[in-house]
């Protein structure tokens, strides 16, 4: 299907017309990414993590150096991610500290893709700390007003937000500190863009590869929009009935915006 103006959600800069996908799509997508063309999800995140890293390299004045920068995990995709960003930042000569959220992250055995991207922060020396109980709030709150941007790579699909949950995400829209937000808003419906609980007010979102159709209602959640190259083929965005352009000959990491006419 050709993609016209009037049918995008989304617009590059330099006005092309992009549509966004399902997250039933997307997993497809990435799926496909796997099985028929060998890479793996620790791939995926290293190329994402190096692309979120030069949105908040921009957010920090263009450069890492000196910058105090948190990434708050969970064991998921979006918490790779994050983790190889800071890895990536810290390398730059940024200070960087891992919040790890929830209790399954103490709880239960990590998976395979976790621990290889926390290995390198471990050897690093970067300081590690745990948010999984109330009580905490206080405390978190204090360390990551002291940060200059934050990393949220908590985004789990399809999953009811818990009471902590909620606190969390009221927490980071109460602090001045710019969160940068992985394929979705916390609490934000990944197909209408409404909230479907308390929704995170993100300064920026990276989509991974192609952006979730919610983000083009929800962009007021999503800040700064951006969509980096995750190594999908021109035939695996042609299957999703996505004929995009060539986006990334110039830089893997482009601006989109919602599209505020009819899709």
């Amino acid at each position: 299907m050709t993609i016209s103006p009037e049918n995008a959600h989304f617009t590059t800069k330099t006005a092309l017309p992009l549509r966004g996908v399902t997250p039933d799509t997307l997993h497809g997508m990435h799926a496909r990414l796997r099985d028929e063309y060998g890479l793996t999800d620790l791939q995926i995140a290293e190329a994402a993590g190096f692309s979120m890293a030069m949105v908040v390299r921009f957010a920090l004045g263009l450069s890492a150096l000196e910058g105090q920068v948190c990434a708050l995990v969970n064991d998921s995709l979006s918490g790779a991610v994050a983790l190889t960003t800071l890895r990536h930042l810290v390398n730059g000569g940024s200070q960087g500290v891992v919040l790890f959220v929830g209790k399954a992250i103490k709880e239960k055995t990590p998976s395979e893709l976790f621990t290889r991207v926390l290995q390198p922060l471990e050897q690093m020396n970067v300081s590690m700390e745990y948010w999984h109980e109330e009580e905490q709030h206080s405390l978190v709150q204090d360390l990551l007003v002291q940060c200059h941007n934050s990393i949220c790579g908590l985004y789990r699909p399809d999953t009811e937000q818990s009471a902590f949950e909620a606190s969390v995400v009221e927490i980071l829209n109460e602090i001045s500190t710019p969160i940068h937000a992985i394929e979705c808003p916390l609490g934000i419906c990944e197909t209408t863009g409404k909230k479907s609980y308390v929704p995170l007010f993100a300064s920026s979102t990276l989509s991974l590869g192609a952006p979730l159709v919610g983000l083009q209602a929800g962009g007021q959640y999503a800040g700064r929009h951006y969509l980096c190259d995750i190594s999908f083929t021109p035939e695996i965005y042609k299957s999703a009935e996505l004929n995009y352009p060539p986006l990334f000959a110039e830089q893997p990491v482009i601006q989109i915006l919602p599209n505020n006419g009819e899709s």
